[in-house]
This record gives structure tokens, sequence and C-alpha cells, in this order.
């Protein structure tokens, strides 16, 4: 039993590490239902010996802002305090297949925001879907296309 955990275990980290690199947004293939897509920007992701990845985004708004972003996760399917209370209390991080990670945010118990990381299966592209919810209750998904460099 320890060794089929084990190997389950190894399993899983190797593949965290196949979404590991550096992508560029493609601006021209944004399709946002809410808010402004970004004029440029791009993700690393690291996978981390611990079983986390970690993420460092950087972006241009549509009004020329650079913005960043740096957070990781354990994609283990296990519910963890969010850093920003404000946005969500709590979020789960799943390996839904070797190549789709999924982020549920959630708020007082109530999931408030989903964010799909789909790597390409020749691992030479990612798609970002990020669905929610506005302010107002209008149901919304943004979704960002990025070219591994």
């Amino acid at each position: 039993m320890f060794v089929a955990y084990e190997d389950m275990h190894a399993n899983r980290l190797a593949g965290l590490y196949r979404f590991e690199g550096h992508y560029q947004l493609l601006p021209e293939h944004n399709h946002f239902e809410t808010g402004a897509p970004p004029q440029a920007g791009s993700y690393e992701i690291k996978a981390l010996t611990e079983g986390r990845l970690s993420f460092h985004a950087n972006w241009v708004t549509s009004d020329g802002r650079e913005q960043q972003m740096i957070y990781s996760v354990r994609p283990d399917g296990k519910e963890y305090p969010n850093d920003n209370p404000v946005i969500a209390d709590h979020m789960i991080t799943t390996l839904e297949d070797p190549y789709t990670l999924v982020t549920v945010k959630k708020k007082s118990g109530y999931t408030v925001s989903l964010a799909r990381i789909e790597l390409s299966r020749d691992e030479s592209w990612l798609k970002l879907i990020q669905s929610g919810f506005t302010w107002n209750g209008k149901a919304f998904k943004n979704i960002a296309l990025f070219l591994r460099k």
C-alpha cells in the first residue's frame, strides 16, 4: 500500500511538471464577456517539489497599466484558505486530468469563481478560462490563450 501511494504521488508530481514554462498571451485570441481584455501578458508556471505550482502573471491593462500577480496552489483537491479573503475565503485546486487544472474560489461557502487552465496535448499553448458572476449576478466567461515560449 505504501508503494502504491508513493507511485501515485510521484505520478501526480510528474504531471505538474508538464505545466512548467513561460507563456506569452495572444491578445488577438482573447474572448472576454466582462471587463476589458489585456493588451499584453505572460505567465510563468513552476512546479515546486512539495507538490505545489507557482504562478507569476504579468499583464498590461487595456488602458496601459502594468499589473502582476504571484500565487501558488496545491492541486490536491483539498480546501485551503485564500490569500485574499476579500475576494474569496477558500480555494480548491484539482488536477482534473493530465492537461487540466481547475481552481474553485469560495466565499462564505459559495463558489464565486472558477479558473480552468487547459494545456494543449502537444504542450505548446494553454488556455485560461475564468468564469464567475459579476457584482449584479450575471454569469460570465473570459478566455485567454497563451503560447509557450
